[in-house]
């Protein structure tokens, strides 16, 4: 049930703006279902989560911790981007501050990238096709 696997990817993820021990770091998805798992989770991204003040209603992001976690955030998108990895969605800093940063989706990832090698500790999910 991709619908189920996508709601809990989601919750897996972006606990906490991905700054959790326990958040997942990468997905891995077979390739008969990965283009549907791909599109429904940035749609639900797009749709459920909000950047903001911790106070402010509807909010579900908040900021990174400092803004060297940011940089290592952008270091991991750069190289999985530079590497052939595509976004889609997110990628980059949010205009309500420095230390916020759009949760973020990457698809096209492998196993070469740091994103896949290092806890990234923020509001990234690899996404990484197999096949059996």
């Amino acid at each position: 049930d991709v619908d189920k696997a996508v709601a809990g990817a989601l919750i897996s993820k972006y606990r906490n703006s991905g700054q959790t021990c326990v958040c997942a770091n990468r997905f891995l998805v077979q390739k008969g279902i990965h283009d549907e798992f791909v599109k429904k989770f940035a749609q639900t991204i797009q749709r459920e989560l909000r950047i903001g003040h911790g106070f402010d209603e509807g909010t579900t992001q908040g900021p990174l911790i400092n803004e060297r976690a940011v940089e290592k955030v952008e270091s991991h998108i750069d190289d999985a981007v530079s590497q052939g990895a595509s976004i889609v969605t997110g990628g980059k800093r949010h205009s309500f501050g420095k230390n916020f940063f759009e949760p973020t989706l990457l698809c096209n990832v492998s196993t070469s990238m740091l994103c896949t090698q290092e806890e990234t500790f923020g509001p990234l999910a690899p996404v990484i096709k197999f096949d059996t």
